[in-house]
């Protein structure tokens, strides 16, 4: 970390979660209804509900076939006793379009958001990491 905060003017550390909460946080600017944050990105959907502005619900859960999202999706609503009909559901990553059209069935508000680019490397710094690191989960494949 300290080398890190020498080479870069500012540097901010911290768990996804909170990253992507935050993105989520400013997407809802004055919206106080119901809204439900879908995020499918490596196998793994992020969802995050807000109620009037208040985060009430996040997790992450693993993805391993098409409907998973939209089963995690529905649990959610149901155990949070949401109207599906009325929540605003604002959805990114990487979702089929069959998955996008799965969630148009059962939500009544979906927006689909934009790639954010206020957490992007550089396109040097990605090329870098891509070709002189490997991911630590890949350790043991080296032993």
């Amino acid at each position: 970390i300290q080398y890190l905060e020498s080479v870069f003017n500012s540097v901010s550390i911290g768990h996804h979660a909170s990253f992507f909460l935050y993105l989520c946080a400013l997407d809802l600017g004055n919206i106080k209804a119901s809204s439900l944050f879908i995020d499918q990105n490596d196998n793994q959907l992020d969802l995050a509900c807000f109620d009037n502005k208040v985060l009430v619900f996040y997790n992450r859960f693993p993805i391993h076939g098409d409907n998973d999202a939209l089963y995690h999706c529905m649990n959610c609503i149901e155990v949070l006793n949401l109207d599906a009909s009325e929540l605003k559901a604002w959805l990114s990553g990487d979702l089929s379009k069959k998955q996008i059209e799965e969630f148009s069935k059962y939500l009544g508000q979906i927006n689909l958001r934009s790639p954010d680019t206020r957490l992007k490397y550089a396109v040097e710094m990605t090329e870098q990491v891509q070709k002189s690191f490997h991911s630590i989960f890949q350790l043991h494949l080296c032993e």
